[in-house]
């Protein structure tokens, strides 16, 4: 009897130690990862399940672009520890186009559990073109420089397609020179060795013509040429002639002489009109009774094909006469 009950004893000792572990188990939290919400090019919402078996209990998500993760979202407590829940949290800051790992975890004074790992991938950036050019205006007959980025996923190594349609723009857009390939950040830049008339260029890429950048009107300005006349000393002032020659031809447009004020602003003192002169090029001239020195300068005025243009500034002097 005394070794029957002491064998007893001895089980009974044995079951309760086995009850503690898998009671402690019992209590362990359940959690179920979900699938990502609302996932745009930076942003998400995780989801998942997570049920505290009738214990306080906290969940997060880890997140990365490995399963090793590296970061989290801020630990919260579930809403019921009654029953199973539905757990969400917003994430922002991520990488346009790029796979993800997440989990849901959660943990109470029983243990912690894991979710088992699940991906997304971030929505791509649209592509989109821009472009300039520089300078802009450029002389007639000169060059100038077309540069662009093509923006979002994808913009690296991309073939980019220049097309032109000169003034006055009838003939429509057409392909102008070889195709230009972008740089690692989308970049690319397109010489224009000559430019005869004022142009509207566009550009576009090779593969998806529907990417498209916006139109850039490029001005071909005329050329303008200054020459200075002193023709009389006055007492207090002096009479200058301005002239000079307008290439290309452009007979009869506005030429105005303006004269920089002290605030930066130049201010129109004369105004003449050009005169044929040959058929490359026309003149003008004007006389002006200066009574101060002055830096001056001549503006044709100029639309179409060509756009308008100044000659260079030139600096006059007054000596007052003495008598």
């Amino acid at each position: 009897m005394l070794r029957g009950s002491g064998a007893f004893a001895i089980v009974c000792v044995a079951g309760a130690a086995l009850a503690g572990p898998a009671g402690a188990a019992a209590a362990r939290p359940t959690a179920v990862t979900g699938a990502v919400e609302n996932i745009t090019q930076q942003t998400g919402t995780f989801t998942g399940t997570v049920d505290g078996n009738r214990r306080s209990t906290t969940y997060y998500f880890d997140y990365g672009p490995t399963a090793d993760y590296g970061a989290q979202t801020t630990p919260t407590p579930t809403s019921d520890r009654r029953k199973a829940v539905r757990v969400v949290a917003d994430v922002a800051g991520l990488q346009p186009y790029t796979r993800y790992h997440y989990r849901v975890v959660a943990y109470n004074a029983d243990g912690r559990v894991r979710g088992r790992d699940r991906t997304f991938r971030t929505q791509a950036v649209p592509l989109g073109l821009t472009l300039s050019a520089s300078p802009n205006p450029t002389l007639v007959g000169a060059p100038t420089t077309l540069v662009g980025t093509l923006a979002g996923t994808g913009n690296a190594g991309r073939r980019i397609r220049l097309q032109a349609n000169a003034f006055p723009y009838l003939s429509g857009f057409n392909p102008v020179g070889n195709e230009v390939v972008t740089d690692a950040q989308g970049n690319f830049a397109v010489p224009i060795l000559t430019l005869p008339v004022t142009t509207q260029f566009q550009v576009y890429v090779s593969a998806e013509s529907q990417i498209a950048s916006p139109i850039v009107t490029v001005g071909a300005a005329v050329r303008v040429t200054t020459r200075l006349k002193r023709i009389k000393r006055l007492r207090r002032a002096v009479s200058v002639r301005f002239a000079g020659r307008i290439a290309p031809a452009r007979d009869g447009v506005l030429v105005e002489l303006q004269r920089l004020r002290r605030d930066g602003q130049w201010r129109t003192v004369r105004r003449t009109i050009a005169r044929h002169a040959a058929a490359a090029y026309s003149r003008y001239a004007q006389r002006v009774r200066v009574r101060r020195r002055g830096t001056y300068r001549v503006l044709v005025n100029s639309d179409g094909q060509y756009v308008s243009n100044v000659g260079r500034d030139v600096r006059v002097r007054v000596r007052v006469r003495r008598r």
